[in-house]
């Protein structure tokens, strides 16, 4: 069974609290992303900017990409949460024919995701969700997230409508809270390693793999799943 990795992408934003402007660099740093996860399983991209992608080659469809346009959302004030999932939603609903996918933030690069990905394979007939949430927080982190399509249609369609950066209402808060509604879900076994600009800050995001501080949180994640938790604490 394949399961194929969903980017998310909007190359000119279209949001509040958006410091990474610069539609050229994140046109570059999305094609860096598909390129890197083509590697894995087949992307499809889904872009909902002003940006006329029917011109651009790189974006061209084969065997191993599907590239989904669709229209910038007209609820700009709402924040990038509600119109990445309002999205995403149309996209499983009208054109996802898998059965799962894997949600990644489209310019997010995951160093350890062969490691990730190899694990979401392994288990996948065994969780509907592979989903890093962190009761203290009370978040549940949707910048990468294993899903079924039946979980996700059942538990986060329209979940978007919750969504409002403006009132600090966030994906991850409203995911966090769908959880209990969730029958089979964990967290990953290892820390993703993330590298990206965010574009909420416009400061790059840089783990070291090797350094104590990840080593701790891969070695809560082993004593949590020795005693069946589902969820993070830190």
């Amino acid at each position: 069974m394949m399961i194929p990795i969903v980017l998310t992408g909007t190359i000119i934003p279209n949001s509040i609290k958006v410091v990474h402007r610069d539609w050229k660099k994140r046109r570059s740093e999305y094609l860096d992303a598909i390129k890197y996860y083509r590697k894995f399983s087949k992307v499809y991209f889904l872009e909902n900017s002003r940006y006329d992608l029917s011109h651009d080659r790189e974006f061209s469809n084969d065997e191993r990409f599907g590239c989904f346009k669709f229209e910038a959302s007209e609820k700009f004030d709402k924040g990038k949460g509600y119109q990445e999932f309002q999205m995403l939603d149309q996209f499983v609903k009208h054109g996802l024919s898998e059965d799962s996918f894997v949600k990644v933030t489209g310019r997010y690069i995951y160093e350890n995701f062969d490691q990730i990905f190899s694990l979401i394979v392994r288990e996948s007939r065994k969780y509907g969700l592979i989903i890093d949430a962190f009761c203290r927080r009370k978040i549940a982190l949707t910048s990468l997230f294993y899903v079924t399509k039946h979980v996700y249609s059942e538990q986060f369609q329209n979940c978007y409508l919750e969504m409002d950066d403006s009132k600090d209402i966030w994906a991850e808060h409203v995911f966090y809270r769908r959880l209990g509604n969730v029958r089979s879900y964990t967290f990953f076994p290892t820390t993703p390693i993330l590298n990206a600009i965010s574009g909420s800050t416009g400061s790059r995001t840089k783990v070291n793999a090797g350094s104590t501080k990840v080593k701790i949180k891969n070695m809560e994640r082993i004593l949590l799943s020795v005693v069946g938790a589902r969820k993070l604490l830190l």
